[in-house]
């Protein structure tokens, strides 16, 4: 469904539309186009969504669009804090995947190693500053699921030690009440070796 378009919004759209048909020149300003374009919705008065508009009219899938449109929002992210931005997608596309406080330090990162090597920053090196602070994330995620799991242990233990001990002061028979006391002092003991391991392997 089409809806009509203001004489403003028309001129708009052209001027939008005349940046991704300049040849694509760059990136950030295709992206900031299409961007405008739809959360303007300037595309309404011949295409129903702004999916139709950029396969009809560009030739790439909505998929793409947001690629792009993604990127020039971390470029204008990254223009807050240095001097120095992604010169092309694939430098800011791996950024994607951080949250927007984390990408700084990641485009920092990768552009601080390419000047310590005497060269230009490459996309390699953003993917692999990416790559570092996702796998340390995982690593304080799994240490920190670890931790809960230690704590939850170390509790049980201290709760069955405490049957143990009420399973001790039981009125039990005499024929029994001596091999039952021993058995409880073995499983006390196995209990208190666990939770000497576990507060030391922590």
């Amino acid at each position: 469904m089409t809806e009509a378009m203001t004489v403003t919004e028309k001129a708009e759209l052209a001027e939008l539309e005349a940046v991704i048909e300049s040849g694509l020149q760059t990136f950030a300003e295709v992206g900031n186009a299409l961007l405008a374009i739809r959360d303007g919705k300037k595309y309404r008065a011949e295409y129903g969504t702004f999916e139709a508009y950029c396969k009809d009219r560009w030739g790439f899938n909505a998929s793409r669009a947001r690629q792009l449109i993604g990127a020039a929002v971390i470029v204008a992210r990254l223009e807050s804090v240095t001097i120095v931005t992604p010169a092309t997608e694939s430098q800011a596309r791996p950024l994607a995947r951080l949250a927007p406080k984390e990408q700084p330090e990641a485009w920092k990162g990768a552009t601080e190693k390419a000047e310590s090597e005497g060269r230009r920053v490459t996309a390699r090196d953003v993917e692999e500053q990416v790559e570092e602070r996702t796998e340390k994330k995982e690593e304080q995620k799994r240490h920190k699921g670890n931790n809960s799991d230690y704590r939850r242990m170390i509790e049980l233990i201290g709760e069955i030690t405490a049957i143990v001990e009420t399973i001790k002061e039981l009125n039990l028979p005499n024929s029994y009440r001596p091999e039952a006391v021993a058995m409880c002092e073995t499983l006390k003991v196995g209990m208190d070796e666990m939770t000497e391991h576990i507060r030391r392997v922590k």
